[in-house]
């Protein structure tokens, strides 16, 4: 039997050279996966619910095409009237899709409800998206492998 000493060091401890390299190993890795998605959706669910429709098909990706899609439509909003709509500043889930996209409605809404709804819709996956993207950044990996305690090997290789 052969006994291997292994040292282990912290992100802040690595060159700058293997903190790249555990980068590019932690945003390569096929279980990387956008931390808030299940807050996102309930908020964008949350958000057409409060129209009496439903997010019907979505696709949310930093390298292809993402999208939302609802089912609304007249019948959805027949009868609604600006009292009956979610008020700016309500919290839908509490999460912060619900208000960019309630700000976004507000923004656009000048008498057409689906119009601004879909205005709302784009802008908070726009917001999605963004969110997505920032988990990508070098700066992020380094605060959240601080915050977790992630341990590498001299040459960034997580352990």
């Amino acid at each position: 039997m052969k006994t291997i000493k292994l040292n282990l060091y912290n992100i802040d401890e690595l060159s700058k050279e293997a903190q790249e390299k555990a980068h590019i190993d932690y945003i390569s890795s096929k279980y990387f996966e956008y931390f808030w998605i299940d807050e996102s959706i309930k908020s964008v669910k949350a958000f057409c619910n409060a129209f009496n429709c439903d997010l019907v098909d979505y696709q949310l990706s930093t390298y292809n095409h993402s999208f939302l899609k609802s089912d609304i439509n007249n019948d959805c909003i027949r009868g609604m009237k600006k009292k009956n709509l979610p008020a700016k500043d309500s919290e839908l889930t509490g999460y912060i899709i619900d208000f960019v996209m309630l700000e976004s409605f507000y923004k656009h809404y000048k008498g057409d409800i689906i119009e601004a709804f879909n205005i709302a819709l784009n802008d908070g996956l726009k917001a999605i998206i963004n969110d997505m993207e920032c988990q990508l950044l070098f700066e992020y990996f380094i605060e959240h492998s601080q915050a977790n305690g992630y341990q590498y090997t001299i040459d960034g290789s997580y352990y």
